[in-house]
């Protein structure tokens, strides 16, 4: 593990922030299903509570695939620090795949805190 490059431990440690913000969003649209699950309503409104279920735990699969999808960037990025590093001449594209990864990696966060940003929203103008 000595011979970790920087981009390796950056990349490991942003998706490991990547896989707590990820899994934090996760609880949090848990917890919108949950409620969603438990209103209770009006007759006439019990097609809208339903369409909010649906809509609740859309968002607890997109916030479980993100979760998912951090821990597989937090898997390759302790392989590559644990495996040594190769002996041949670095093509100049070999920077672009983990700049890549980084960028996807950011991405994925960010949709992750302006889905929770939406949903806090959406409290606010509920009550």
């Amino acid at each position: 593990m000595g011979n970790a490059t920087v981009l390796e431990i950056a990349w490991t440690i942003l998706a490991l922030v990547g896989m707590a913000v990820c899994s934090w969003a996760c609880l949090d649209a848990l917890g919108d299903w949950r409620a969603a699950r438990t209103a209770i309503g009006a007759p006439t409104r019990r097609i809208n509570y339903q369409m909010i279920q649906f809509v609740a735990l859309g968002a607890v699969r997109r916030e479980a695939t993100r979760v998912v999808i951090q821990a597989l960037f937090v898997a390759i990025g302790v392989t590559s620090m644990i495996r040594p590093a190769p002996i041949v001449d670095a093509h100049p594209l070999a920077i672009v795949a983990p700049i890549a990864f980084v960028v996807a990696a950011t991405l994925i966060v960010s949709s992750s805190i302006l889905d929770r940003a939406e949903r806090v929203r959406l409290w606010r103008f509920e009550r």
